[in-house]
């Protein structure tokens, strides 16, 4: 018998973040500068429309306190469970020019589930890097035993260090890694032995970002397009179609799902 399931995954972009590093070069203060609670809003209507959904999963990185709050709140039949970790590290305004939209800047991974799936368990694997984690979340759907690993990665050598703490965790589960894993997917799965796991191919960007970049004749702004938002699994598992939603500049990551079958 053939099971299928909704997996989404977004980095809402704790606005801090912004705050300290695009302060002068951003779509998203552009837009939503001075209306943060405008923003959460949007973004918690849009997360709600797909955690609503009949069995779905929804990942969520760099989600603020008050979306978490928001989240909780709109909650009101039921529809989903919500599982969150909040980082060891909290973010602080360093920008003086900036003023501080939240009253709790706490950040957090969250896994919303659909109220028609089974969670077994929760797990954390922490990374060296305190402002990044991965939360697993263990599901059954049918007959089947599933490892949900949403996953807020370090950069650089930290990266390898944190996927062989994962990797060592799920060991011997079937599983499914999906988030901002601050990568392109070769730099990821050469990680992995191809022979026993399957990965995402998304081709449109999954972050939009702007840069000033310095040149001989002045500072310039260019426009960054990467894809940093994957999904990863075992190969017992076949990931549908990837769909990216373009977002009103909510955050610089966009939004990702894809139907799951085992």
């Amino acid at each position: 018998m053939t099971y299928q399931f909704k997996l989404c995954s977004w980095n809402v972009l704790h606005i801090i973040h912004e705050l300290n590093y695009s302060f002068d070069c951003s779509f998203i203060l552009d837009k939503w500068l001075g209306k943060e609670s405008e923003r959460l809003k949007k973004i918690s209507k849009n997360i709600i429309k797909h955690a609503s959904c009949k069995t779905c999963v929804v990942c969520l990185q760099e989600c603020p306190e008050e979306l978490l709050q928001l989240l909780k709140n709109e909650n009101i039949h039921n529809d989903y469970n919500i599982y969150s970790y909040k980082y060891d590290r909290m973010p602080i305004l360093k920008n003086h020019l900036a003023t501080n939209p939240y009253q709790n800047c706490g950040e957090h991974l969250v896994v919303l589930v659909s109220k028609d799936i089974i969670v077994d368990s929760t797990n954390i694997v922490k990374f060296d890097d305190p402002g990044k984690a991965s939360l697993i979340v263990n599901i059954k759907i049918g007959e089947k035993n599933i490892y949900i690993a949403n996953i807020h990665c370090p950069f650089g050598k930290h990266r390898n260090i944190a996927f062989d703490k994962l990797k060592t965790e799920l060991q011997e589960k079937e599983y499914l890694i999906i988030g901002d894993l601050n990568s392109e997917l070769y730099e990821i799965t050469k990680m992995f032995d191809k022979t026993k796991f399957i990965s995402s191919n998304i081709t449109i960007p999954t972050r939009i970002a702007k840069i000033i970049k310095k040149t001989k004749k002045g500072e310039i702004i260019e426009i960054r397009e990467s894809v940093l938002d994957h999904i990863i699994g075992t190969n017992n598992f076949k990931i549908g179609k990837i769909f990216v939603e373009s977002n009103e500049d909510l955050s610089d990551h966009l939004l990702i799902y894809s139907i799951i079958s085992l």
